[in-house]
């Protein structure tokens, strides 16, 4: 696909962020591009985002939620096992 402009540069859209590695300031976030196959996924530093943080802020609520999601699990598991 084409790339859009924004302030006079080419910039190519986020369709969704896949994971992330590194800690702040040095997180890269894994890229899935608007109109490209999962081939073209690519690592993308943070900085470089900065026209897709509803895309970063969601990808991060989102794994926030599933984070504290297993913790309930596995601390019910726990509770399950000690009661047995």
């Amino acid at each position: 696909p084409a790339p859009i402009e924004i302030d006079n540069q080419e910039e190519w859209e986020v369709e969704r962020i896949l994971d992330v590695k590194g800690s702040q300031p040095n997180r890269r976030f894994l890229v899935r591009w608007k109109g490209c196959t999962p081939e073209e996924d690519s690592w993308q530093p943070e900085a470089d985002l900065e026209h897709a943080q509803d895309s970063v802020a969601e990808f991060l609520k989102h794994k926030q939620t599933r984070k504290q999601r297993r913790k309930r699990t596995r601390d019910a598991c726990e509770k399950h096992a000690m009661n047995k």
